[in-house]
């Protein structure tokens, strides 16, 4: 089937009411459009959390659209880190920051271990499951090995350091280790994944 993505018309102009009118309108369409795909745009970037200004009600009002003669699935993006660029220290991200670590380029992202990066993933991607999403949209994994290399600035594409004064003991293991706990915990908590990393 087609599908459509927020990204491609509105950026991160996004809310909760022009994304259910979307949907909508796209339902109605003669055109076989049956997933729609809530791209950046949607959370708070410290929080990680759906924005209570643009989507006060979380995703439910866009996961009730759904029916079988028009939009069947509908789908979330997130980025592995968080952020784009991983979530700026200090964050806000309560609980959830005892599972986190600063890198040298203060950025806070999973300690390097199964156990951190997947508590830190089910924080994640908690609101898309709790509201009843259906499969998830993945980027920005690439700057993730710079990160815990101990990079000097913050990037959405890697930028090694000159060497690994700031390093944690493996980045390249942490970074295969986090890409295996997110492809567990996707396949658990979802029914597809669009792997668009870089």
């Amino acid at each position: 089937y087609l599908g459509w993505c927020s990204w491609e018309e509105y950026k991160k102009n996004i809310t909760s009411d022009l994304l259910t009118e979307q949907i909508k309108g796209l339902a109605a369409s003669p055109a076989p459009i049956r997933y729609f795909l809530v791209d950046d745009g949607h959370f708070n970037n410290q929080t990680l959390q759906p924005k209570t200004d643009t989507f006060p009600q979380g995703y439910k009002p866009l996961t009730d659209l759904r029916s079988d003669d028009g939009i069947r699935w509908i789908g979330m993006w997130h980025a592995l880190m968080g952020e784009c660029n991983a979530v700026r220290a200090p964050g806000q991200l309560g609980d959830i920051s005892k599972h986190m670590m600063t890198t040298h380029n203060k950025k806070r992202v999973a300690k390097p271990n199964a156990k951190d990066v997947e508590a830190f993933l089910d924080y994640l991607f908690s609101f898309s499951k709790r509201d009843n999403i259906d499969f998830l949209k993945v980027d920005f994994y690439g700057g993730l090995i710079a990160y815990y290399a101990g990079a000097d600035k913050g990037s959405i594409t890697a930028n090694f350091p000159e060497n690994n004064t700031n390093a944690i003991d493996n980045p390249a293991e942490a970074t295969v280790n986090y890409a295996r706990v997110y492809q567990s915990v996707v396949e658990e908590q979802f029914n597809g994944l669009i792997n668009c990393n870089w």
